[in-house]
């Protein structure tokens, strides 16, 4: 595969990513033609960026305003990037969890993902933040950002006096 398809294929999952998201919290049905035309969007902005070879600051990381979409921000230079998801199907007990690591330039280190069964998503999110950190750490990285849509695990990995939900207890103690 060549590089420009698979960034490509990373913009057609991620945007498949983002659809998924639209439809469980927005209620928002983006039809395949809306997919297709938002893929070609990304894909040649990114394209014209990266032909102008733009140097980017690293902002600081704020949230998205109402209608926006979340953009990627890349660490500093010596720190990767661990983004997690997790998605669940209550009525069949059973999900998918996933990771990427990159790099400041965004460049790919590791990605992986499995569908399991599962009765919680936090359970699931907690536990894909666990397996990213120990395969960035695999790979020799020890300065990690990680980077969840969970609000509620993320606020307990970083505040040490916030209440601990007992079903992710001991994964966020092996995060720790």
């Amino acid at each position: 595969m060549t590089k420009k398809n698979f960034i490509l294929c990373s913009f057609v999952v991620w945007n498949l990513w983002l659809a998924k998201n639209e439809l469980i919290f927005k209620r928002d049905n983006w039809t395949h033609s809306d997919v297709i035309c938002k893929v070609e969007v990304f894909f040649n902005k990114f394209n014209r960026v990266k032909s102008h070879e733009e140097v980017v600051d690293h902002p600081a990381a704020t949230p998205p305003r109402q209608g926006q979409h979340p953009v990627w921000i890349p660490p500093p230079f010596d720190v990767v990037k661990i983004n997690v998801d997790a998605s669940f199907v209550m009525d069949k007990s059973f999900g998918a969890l996933g990771f990427i690591i990159r790099n400041h330039n965004g460049s790919l280190l590791l990605a992986a993902s499995n569908s399991t069964p599962m009765y919680s998503i936090i359970n699931r999110e907690a536990e894909a933040i666990k397996e990213g950190i120990l395969e960035a750490i695999g790979l020799r990285y020890f300065l990690l950002w990680v980077e969840s849509n969970n609000l509620e695990v993320m606020t307990v990995l970083s505040n040490d006096s916030s209440c601990i939900p007992f079903q992710i207890w001991s994964i966020i103690e092996n995060i720790k």
